[in-house]
């Protein structure tokens, strides 16, 4: 049996996992915290809705991983609430630079409203 403080552990193997475009786990010693970016909604790389929105959560997922895993990281931090599923809802920047609105900028996702999902079929 693995324990917690190793699960934490093996399942961080730097101070970001990113989860999916929108999502990832701040690691923080023994302690993990999943974080739902503020202000994006980012197609779904897990029990996505359609074909398209599979192939477009791979793309902000690959991004997140290019954004968060470097070398160097200066990372900040807001918190705000947490959604319905129990996550930190929180702005996150890295070296100054706003995840959100990076994200957006390249076409990974679009503004985001409290609990509200954005139709990745559709477009």
């Amino acid at each position: 049996m693995i324990s917690i403080a190793l699960a934490a552990v093996l399942a961080c193997s730097a101070p970001v996992k990113v989860i999916d475009g929108d999502t990832i786990d701040l690691c923080q010693g023994d302690t993990v915290e999943r974080i739902r970016i503020a202000n994006l909604d980012a197609p779904e790389s897990y029990r996505p809705a359609c074909a398209r929105e599979k192939h477009l959560g791979i793309a902000a997922k690959d991004e997140a991983l290019r954004f968060f895993i470097r070398p160097s990281v200066d990372l900040d931090v807001t918190r705000y609430n947490t959604d319905r599923y129990g996550r930190t809802v929180a702005a996150v920047s890295v070296n100054g630079v706003d995840f959100a609105t990076h994200m957006i900028e390249l076409g990974h996702g679009v503004k985001w409203q409290f609990n509200e999902k954005h139709d990745w079929c559709k477009e």
